[in-house]
């Protein structure tokens, strides 16, 4: 768009000064003109977008665009998976205890639950496989101290890492990454 007003600025100076000839007039007549026509289509277009734009942030942030993006979310909510739409509501509404996704805190703890289960579980056959090792494994402890250390390490890989996956989530994590998109981002600017 630049470089085709630096030309038409480019023809109209050389008609100005009065040097016309058959090639700037070819120019002027089936290149300039065209090119202009064009530039102001772009220009229309660009300055109506900018407009509607405008209007539509300035409603969007009457008050506070927090009721508007709770409404696009439910009105979303198909496109979203459960747990999406939940963590999106918390961190949307300043992490009100009442929008705290609870089904989706319930499910995690479940899984810690069951993450600390394994973990207790082989403590207990490490135990036991000191007394009974004899009768399992053709009395090699090692082989079977080896598996239990594995599996102990595995479970407890998988305890911190659902711990690390819970404090990612936090909602001092997302709500000021919200709160910089909405407030500064789309009302202030």
């Amino acid at each position: 768009l630049g470089l085709t007003c630096m030309q038409m600025l480019i023809g109209l100076f050389f008609i100005h000064k009065q040097r016309v000839g058959p090639v700037i007039r070819w120019v002027r007549e089936q290149l300039l003109y065209g090119i202009f026509v064009n530039c102001m289509v772009v220009a229309v277009a660009l300055a109506t977008a900018f407009l509607a734009g405008a209007i539509g942030t300035s409603d969007w942030c009457i008050n506070s665009p927090d009721p508007k993006t709770t409404w696009v979310l439910s009105d979303q909510q198909h496109k979203l998976t459960s747990a999406g739409y939940q963590l999106m509501r918390y961190y949307v509404n300043a992490c009100s205890p009442d929008e705290e996704p609870v089904e989706l805190r319930q499910q995690f703890e479940a899984l810690l639950g069951v993450v600390q289960s394994v973990a207790n579980l082989l403590a207990s056959i490490a135990e036991m496989g000191q007394r009974k090792a004899p009768l399992v494994c053709d009395g090699e402890i090692k082989l079977m101290e080896l598996i239990l250390g594995a599996l102990e390490a595995l479970a407890c890989t998988a305890g911190e890492a659902l711990v690390d996956a819970d404090e990612f989530f936090w909602c001092q994590n997302f709500n000021p990454i919200y709160v910089d998109l909405m407030y500064s981002g789309v009302c202030d600017e």
